[in-house]
């Protein structure tokens, strides 16, 4: 998601503090990690299979000032209560690009950001957005998923 497609004025955000951030892939291949994260906004809801966007201020390489991506939300809703905080999981690869042409290695900007985050830090996310998936109320339906970045985040949700 690009800057123009988020708005400070119109669009919802609130505060997530990091509780967690694991490596969950071996050393040998790309760094996928896992991260726990404590919501206490109280209009703060999500349904299995929908994402979560983060919000990494700038300013940016192309003068933006906000960097804004998607990222699908690892784990199953628990039922609600009015004095914990919401949690949600977020299973992040750090990414890289290469340019074609000079072979530069450029940092992808959230996902360095959030495997760079610490216990106790605070980020700004927005959301939640609408899933295009929603799981059959027939418990025996066969399904067929197919993933996509690490793969498995809503599948784990599911």
């Amino acid at each position: 998601m690009y800057e123009g497609d988020y708005d400070p004025e119109t669009t919802n955000s609130c505060e997530a503090v990091v509780d967690s951030n694991q490596r969950i892939s071996p050393e040998s291949t790309d760094e996928v990690r896992h991260l726990e994260l404590s919501i206490d906004d109280p209009a703060f809801r999500f349904l299995e299979g929908q994402t979560i966007g983060v919000l990494v201020e700038g300013p940016h390489a192309f003068g933006n000032r906000y960097h804004h991506r998607r990222y699908s939300i690892a784990n199953a809703r628990s039922a609600p209560n009015e004095d914990e905080s919401v949690r949600v999981s977020l299973l992040v690869r750090r990414c890289f690009s290469i340019d074609e042409i000079s072979g530069e290695r450029y940092p992808g900007i959230a996902s360095n950001y959030l495997c760079d985050t610490r216990p106790g830090d605070r980020i700004t996310i927005t959301g939640p957005y609408r899933s295009p998936f929603h799981i059959p109320a027939d418990s025996n339906a066969n399904l067929l998923m197919i993933g996509t970045g690490t793969g498995i985040a809503p599948f784990r949700a599911f």
